[in-house]
C-alpha cells in the first residue's frame, strides 16, 4: 500500500501478513529470483551479476533497518523474533 517507497522511509511499522515471517519479504522474494536466474543461465558472468544483486539487496535492508529502529523503539523486538529474509 502507501508503505512502498523506493528510498527507506518510517511511515508504520508493519509486523503482520508476509511481514510476521520476514523483515524484508520483497527482497527475499528479489533473492530467490534471482538465484534462480543465475542458476538457469549457468554462466559466470550469471553468477557475478547475481552476487552483485544480492549484495546490494542485502546493503539496502541493512540501510533500511537502521531507519526503522531509529523511528520506531518496539522494531529492536521485532528484529529479535522475525528473521530478516524468512528461511534464507
Amino acid at each position: 500500500g502507501r508503505s512502498f517507497s523506493i528510498v527507506p522511509e518510517a511511515r508504520r511499522l508493519v509486523r503482520s501478513g508476509p511481514y510476521g515471517w520476514a523483515r524484508h519479504p520483497l527482497s527475499a522474494a528479489e533473492i530467490v529470483t534471482v538465484l534462480g536466474l543465475s542458476l538457469q543461465y549457468q554462466q559466470p558472468w550469471a553468477a557475478l551479476l547475481g552476487a552483485a544483486v544480492i549484495a546490494l539487496q542485502v546493503a539496502r535492508t541493512m540501510f533500511e533497518e537502521r531507519v526503522l529502529a531509529e523511528a520506531f523503539p518496539e522494531y529492536a523486538d521485532y528484529r529479535r523474533r522475525v528473521r530478516r529474509f524468512g528461511i534464507i
